[in-house]
């Protein structure tokens, strides 16, 4: 009975930690559904001033401004939602449990920017060498991307990857969610899982889902050795500009990729493990100490 209470304790934790998620997946719903009505308005009115009568042209011109408006709209969801979340964390969270503690210095910063490079070039290795063993799913990954106006770095949709998403998502699932699980009794490494579970969630597809969901993990240990979210958002900030603005303009170099992806794992790899030891050693200097959350 008591393993059966504990499991449905741990069941209904989980289900009340991903409410921040099913809020935000509400928001960005609505505001497509928001931007596809003003579309399908704009585009009758134009259809019926040239005779277009027929639904099936209808349907088919609203779909193709939708997509080639789809950064705007993203950008529109992420300012949205940073404003939403930003309320929600500071009146719930911050506002409250502020406390004085030890800043980041010089070198805590240093090491959070070898990390994000390290980090990217670990996740990219790995993605884009199961990506070119499974080819089906570069070629869904690649059609998403596109759509949301990434593969040719569309302006609206750069900015809100690069510059506002870091923020609000970090406020949505380190701050939010992984306090509201601290708050449910979970300790650390349960509170982790959660957060990056519904971070993996948030992205929609199986690509972007797997790296997310490691990466929320990452970014969590983050939060716990740091003691803070300012550093989640700055690692995040350059984790997706590094991916987005670098990364993503590596020309594609034929046979030569898996060696590259490979040689982008090992090193990685290497940096990764290494200022994961530093970040140990931060953790324990920080412990005790109070913190801003």
């Amino acid at each position: 009975m008591g393993i059966t209470m504990k499991k449905l304790k741990g069941l209904g934790t989980v289900v009340f930690c991903l409410t921040p998620f099913i809020v935000s997946f509400i928001i960005q719903n609505m505001v497509s559904f928001i931007a596809y009505a003003i579309i399908l308005w704009d585009v009758q009115l134009q259809n019926m001033r040239e005779g277009i009568l027929e639904t099936s042209i209808i349907k088919e011109r609203v779909i193709e401004v939708y997509y080639q408006n789809v950064g705007i709209v993203l950008f529109a969801y992420h300012v949205i939602g940073l404003l939403i979340f930003g309320v929600w964390y500071y009146f719930g969270f911050y506002k409250n449990k502020k406390t004085v503690g030890q800043s980041m210095k010089n070198k805590d910063i240093v090491f959070l920017g070898i990390f994000s490079i390290g980090f990217q070039l670990l996740i990219s290795g790995i993605l884009s060498m199961l990506l070119e063993w499974k080819p089906e799913w570069m070629n869904n990954y690649m059609e998403l991307m596109d759509k949301a106006g990434f593969s040719s770095l569309e302006f609206f949709s750069m900015i809100a990857a690069v510059f506002i998403a870091p923020v609000g998502e970090e406020l949505i699932f380190r701050g939010i969610t992984m306090e509201m699980a601290k708050k449910r009794g979970e300790k650390f490494w349960a509170a982790n899982v959660i957060q990056a579970m519904a971070f993996g969630l948030c992205h929609l597809n199986v690509v972007q889902g797997i790296y997310a969901f490691v990466l929320g993990l990452a970014i969590g240990y983050i939060k716990e050795a740091y003691g803070h979210i300012k550093a989640c958002i700055l690692f995040h900030f350059l984790f997706n500009f590094l991916g987005t603005v670098v990364l993503g303009n590596i020309p594609d170099m034929g046979r030569w990729n898996l060696i590259i992806y490979f040689a982008f794992t090992l090193l990685g790899a290497a940096i990764t493990l290494c200022v994961a030891g530093y970040f140990k050693e931060l953790k324990r200097r920080n412990k005790g100490v109070g913190v801003t959350i």
